[in-house]
């Protein structure tokens, strides 16, 4: 990525970061768990000053970080009462532990065979 913001939440089966050739640096951190749309997210340089934050809408489990604001060395992530602290050290960094839910690996609950309850966008096919 060469210029301007990313910030892009999902799950960890789905999580894609940005090559070595991006001119600028970004992180992919992966959540030990999944946390709850509506949860806003904090990256903090060393000094505590906000470097970049965000409210996914939907329930997450990975996140990706791409501003002309990150460097090289340590920041902290924060996410509702979820706090870790990251080094990045490389032009695409990755961080966290990787935890797919049973519907990002296709268990139960993948879509084949789910109850739906809200059919109304299909009544006027």
């Amino acid at each position: 990525m060469t210029g301007g913001t990313i910030a892009a939440a999902g799950g960890a089966g789905m999580a894609v970061t940005f090559g070595e050739d991006s001119t600028q640096y970004s992180l992919l951190y992966y959540f030990p768990e999944t946390i709850s749309g509506g949860t806003e997210v904090v990256l903090t340089d060393a000094e505590d000053n906000e470097v970049l934050s965000f409210t996914p809408s939907k329930d997450f489990s990975s996140i990706v970080l791409c501003t002309e604001d990150l460097a090289e060395g340590a920041y902290t992530i924060t996410a509702g009462s979820y706090r870790d602290t990251v080094t990045i050290d490389s032009i695409s960094a990755q961080a966290g532990t990787m935890r797919q839910t049973s519907q990002e690996r296709g268990g139960r609950g993948a879509g084949f065979g789910e109850a739906r309850e809200d059919f109304s966008a299909d009544e006027s096919a």
